[in-house]
């Protein structure tokens, strides 16, 4: 089986996300329950779900400068650390790296800087959903952008450092039940790959077994930036990213006033699409198209979405874009997380056995 590879300072708000129910009371060790938390470009977002199918939407907390700085430069591949298979040239700088974060750790600092940069709003997270609740959160699933210098051992880190468990057992490497991408996350938000017996691994394995890998278009136009990202996913085999365009000058932020430097802003995002979608191949239609982020819905932002694919294969996606309707952008990845979180959480409540079944494929 191929696994997904992937200074604390004050925050700038933390707010609860306004949802149509009230919050059902959540019981302490409650197994059938599950928290995602989406960590976007400039903020994170957060969902619970309950074994009843219930899901709700919880907080949202805003990041400051140094965060919104971070992600930005984990999205550059150049800063992945390559230290599990490393060079005989990597290797001394990797022992070198590894031996300051133990020591840092050891004396109860952060692992690295980005590592309490990422901690800061992890705690500010976990206090807001602790103070909505009412109850101590001791994990919860994190998923963020497709950053190719993402390296998990940041994020294993900084869940640690503030006292999260992150997910516990071999399962939390799984590449979609234990996915760290905000792709996968938001295809599972969407209700697609989701088992229909949850409750039983075997089943739920097997469900997936019968499925084909289903190319999927993720198109995120946020605040501070915008992304497309075309990949392969399959409920129980690793994603396979075929194109990615991130661009954080993008970012409906960055939207101009005026109407000829706003009609360039929307040409460079339909030129993103288009190159990105290319990818596919000649004439090759994607299976689903899954719209996220803060401004998923904004009208201007759809017809530029409608225009890329009529440039590129003078077809009318008006039918794949209608299966958004009703979705929240802005939660989607989140609630998906929380979905996985729930299935996860209840698997590792049942015995060693059965979540072999799930580690060993």
């Amino acid at each position: 089986m191929l696994f997904l590879e992937i200074f604390l300072l004050p925050l700038v708000s933390a707010y609860a996300v306004r949802t149509e129910r009230e919050i059902p009371i959540l019981k302490e060790g409650d197994l059938t329950s599950g928290i995602g938390v989406h960590f976007t470009s400039s903020y994170a977002v957060a969902a619970i779900a309950y074994g009843n199918g219930t899901v709700e939407d919880l907080v949202r907390v805003d990041g400051n400068a140094q965060y919104n700085d971070l992600i930005r430069r984990w999205s550059d591949k150049n800063n992945f650390r390559r230290c599990e298979y490393p060079s005989t040239q990597e290797r001394t700088q990797c022992q070198i790296m590894h031996a300051d974060r133990e020591l840092n750790k050891g004396l109860g600092y952060p692992a690295t800087e980005d590592v309490g940069i990422l901690a800061s709003i992890m705690e500010e997270v976990k206090t807001s959903i602790e103070r909505t609740l009412g109850i101590q959160v001791t994990a919860f699933q994190p998923v963020f952008p497709v950053l190719r210098g993402l390296n998990k051992e940041d994020v294993d880190d900084a869940m640690e450092h503030v006292g999260l468990d992150g997910i516990n057992t071999a399962i939390k490497d799984h590449p979609f039940w234990g996915t760290h991408w905000e792709t996968t996350a938001s295809y599972a938000g969407a209700g697609f790959g989701l088992c229909n017996t949850w409750t039983d691994i075997r089943a739920c394995v097997d469900e997936g077994m019968q499925l084909d890998y289903e190319e999927a278009m993720f198109l995120n136009f946020d605040n501070s930036s915008f992304a497309a990202a075309l990949q392969f996913v399959h409920p129980i085999f690793a994603p396979k990213l075929r194109a990615l365009e991130t661009d954080f000058s993008l970012g409906w932020w960055n939207l101009p006033v005026y109407e000829i430097p706003r009609a360039k802003f929307w040409a460079r995002i339909q030129e993103a699409i288009v190159d990105v979608a290319n990818t596919l191949g000649p004439r090759t239609i994607p299976k689903k198209i899954i719209l996220l982020g803060d401004h998923a819905q904004d009208p201007e932002f759809l017809e530029t979405v409608k225009a890329a694919f009529w440039e590129l294969l003078e077809f009318d996606v008006e039918l794949l874009l209608q299966d958004n309707e009703g979705r929240d952008g802005l939660m989607l990845a989140a609630r998906g997380a929380a979905e996985l979180a729930m299935t996860t959480s209840y698997w590792a409540s049942h015995d060693a056995s059965e979540r072999e079944e799930v580690s060993e494929l």
